[in-house]
């Protein structure tokens, strides 16, 4: 059997720190709580899923063009997207809880800042904040 929540990780293991569940960043040498990468892994996918849902009209799902945003990347220096999320995943891009609930943050507020604020996208934006915000607490 390998390593499980509450037990310790093999050294040559990758760590995810800060994952959700898993307290504060662990220490190399410390007791603490720990997750294995693949149990992380699965935690953030499924959160991923849970805010997806929270997008019905999928205006966040796929990169951001010019031809669907003239001027776009003038305005917007880090586009941020799930489809870009779910990438990085797959990658395991993300070593920290942090920088995955920064790109998923990151989709709204760029959302947010080049679209004005009586459009359809800036107003799914928002709502997709407040509930990514709520799950992202929940599951931390």
């Amino acid at each position: 059997r390998g390593p499980t929540v509450g037990s310790r990780m093999a050294e040559d293991a990758p760590k995810m720190t800060e994952a959700p569940g898993a307290g504060a960043a662990q220490k190399d040498g410390d007791e603490g709580p720990t997750l294995r990468a693949q149990d992380a892994f699965k935690c953030l996918v499924e959160i991923l899923q849970k805010i997806e849902k929270h997008d019905q009209s999928k205006f966040f799902h796929d990169p951001v063009s010019e031809d669907v945003a003239p001027n776009y990347f003038q305005v917007i220096a880090q586009p941020m997207d799930f489809f870009t999320v779910r990438k990085k995943l797959g990658e395991r891009a993300y070593k920290t809880w942090r920088d995955f609930s920064s790109d998923l943050e990151l989709i709204c507020t760029n959302a947010m800042t080049y679209n004005q604020k009586r459009s359809r996208v800036h107003k799914a934006a928002g709502h997709l904040q407040r509930s990514l915000r709520k799950i992202l607490r929940d599951n931390e």
